[in-house]
């Protein structure tokens, strides 16, 4: 199966229902700008993930996570951090789809990149705050995992360490997140619609 497609099966088959506020935390927050929805103040653009950006530029997105998820598919992975746990086509959610889990375990500690040819891909999804928007959003950057289980009960804990978010189509800048999660696996409905490991 396809990269593309195996993204698209994953997250199709993560069609999350319920509430799952009880199931860690995290945050993600940064600069965000999504044409006929949302314009990040002037001089945006620039923030790059320097300590020293101004807040009021630098830091006028973020994404209220409260729902956390992770959905093991063969050897790869779908982590979700979610706003909410209802569908995920209602929701707004950033994605990471792990290629080769194995890799990630023997890789604590150590920033991963994330990117269209990278060991993980990412996305940010708007559904919620942006419905009309056409644009599809790819992340690229770097994340570091602490703590990566996959089975139930496990603990999933890392750093988003700097994702650019960029137009998958024209490679346009559109934000820049940053944040960190953790939380512990669950398995069955709201969290988990495969079968299997």
């Amino acid at each position: 199966m396809g990269t593309a497609r195996t993204v698209a099966v994953a997250a199709a088959a993560m069609l999350l229902g319920g509430c799952g506020r009880e199931s860690g935390n995290g945050h993600v927050t940064g600069f965000l700008t999504v044409p006929g929805c949302m314009t990040a103040p002037a001089g945006a653009e620039a923030c790059t993930g320097a300590a020293t950006d101004p807040a009021d530029i630098c830091e006028d997105f973020t994404l209220d996570t409260d729902f956390f998820t992770l959905e093991p598919v063969g050897a790869q992975a779908v982590l979700r951090l979610q706003h909410g746990g209802e569908d995920f086509a209602r929701e707004d959610a950033l994605m990471l789809h792990i290629i080769d889990v194995d890799r990630i375990r023997g890789a604590l500690g150590v920033p991963m990149a994330v990117g269209p040819e990278a060991p993980i891909r990412g996305a940010l999804d708007l559904f919620e705050s942006c419905p009309d928007a056409t644009e599809s959003l790819e992340l690229r950057g770097r994340v570091t995992f602490s703590d990566f289980g996959t089975h139930k009960g496990d603990r999933v804990a890392g750093t988003l360490d700097e994702l650019l978010v960029r137009d998958a189509r024209t490679g346009a800048l559109r934000g820049r997140l940053h944040g960190d999660f953790d939380f512990t696996v669950r398995r069955g409905p709201p969290y988990r619609r495969f079968a299997g490991r």
